[in-house]
């Protein structure tokens, strides 16, 4: 499982990442911009969101997309508010229609990213997905988050977390 620490200096943080996971989530947010794509950070969470974040996440992933009981439990999530977290959304929108979709779990010190969606051919020179990580990053910084959690997991092609995080805990599953 994969962490950023965001209590610190934001520059710090990017200036410790390698140039090209500085290239993939800060520095093409210029091409990003330039071909249309603006970051929508969201305040809460809406079912019409839910259904982009699950259609683009099938788009990325296909046949192993998020499943049923998955999409069940995050409607559930959306439907019971509590005072501890707040789900929220944010959005990349492309000439108005979203091409890349993140859900995160706020809860006030840390934010967890639990499910992310995007058009992976939107444009060979962009990783949507990791764009939409930075801003996440970025936004956890300026909110005064303590750790933007990126949970479980690893990209389709790499194991492009290990590169973003600053801290990393050992996960096993046992059968």
């Amino acid at each position: 499982a994969y962490a950023v620490d965001t209590a610190g200096d934001p520059r710090a943080y990017w200036a410790a990442r390698s140039a090209n996971t500085r290239r993939a989530l800060k520095t093409k947010r210029r091409l990003a911009e330039r071909r249309g794509i603006r970051y929508e950070s969201g305040d809460g969470f809406d079912s019409e969101t839910l259904e982009v974040l699950c259609r683009l996440h099938d788009v990325r992933w296909g046949a192993a997309g998020m499943p049923p009981r998955g999409r069940e439990f995050l409607r559930r999530l959306a439907a019971t508010p509590a005072a501890e977290f707040v789900l929220r959304t944010s959005l990349l929108r492309a000439e108005g229609a979203p091409v890349s979709a993140s859900l995160n779990l706020d809860c006030g010190r840390a934010v967890y990213n639990l499910q992310g969606g995007f058009v992976p051919d939107w444009d060979a020179r962009l990783s949507l997905g990791k764009l939409h990580v930075g801003y996440e990053i970025d936004a956890c910084f300026a909110q005064g988050r303590r750790c933007f959690d990126m949970l479980v997991g690893r990209g389709m092609k790499c194991d492009y977390k290990a590169s973003i995080a600053t801290a990393a805990t050992p996960v096993a599953s046992l059968w």
